[in-house]
């Protein structure tokens, strides 16, 4: 674990504890709490995106999967839980540089896939999911510098 990258290191110490406890049909209380201890507002913006059911996740018989996030400004980010990545500018200029542990997207889709019948799922062939991919990450901006 030393030779991680802190930003995982932190990921991982910090905020996977606590939403490892969020399941069921609604988040605990104290659970909550923790949560908002740990991501402030960002989490108020991410149970927004819950609420709407703005999370849409999608897999493929081999197993590959991917959440799309369809944001209040009507555009729509790729989530890659497993790699903790957001094609978002926040995943960008805040979560890259340490700055947060994560966007918002990337909460939202954490908290959605944890709790039932919060989100959408849709099974894609390999080439749709690949197509969906191309399509988000080759408008995503600029590379982080």
């Amino acid at each position: 674990m030393a030779n991680q990258p802190a930003g995982l290191l932190d990921h991982q110490t910090l905020a996977k504890p606590v939403l490892d406890l969020v399941c069921g049909s609604q988040i605990d209380n104290d659970v909550l709490s923790s949560l908002l201890a740990l991501f402030g507002h960002t989490l108020e913006q991410a149970l927004n995106l819950v609420d709407r059911r703005a999370v849409c996740k999608y897999t493929t018989a081999s197993g590959r999967t991917v959440c799309e996030i369809n944001s209040t400004s009507g555009q729509s980010y790729i989530v890659l839980l497993d790699a903790r990545f957001c094609s978002c500018h926040a995943y960008e200029y805040t979560v890259l540089k340490h700055s947060a542990l994560l966007c918002k997207h990337l909460l939202a889709a954490e908290i959605a896939t944890r709790l039932d019948n919060a989100i959408t799922t849709e099974a894609l062939s390999e080439q749709a999911m690949a197509l969906t991919l191309l399509t988000h990450l080759c408008t995503a901006t600029t590379p982080v510098s």
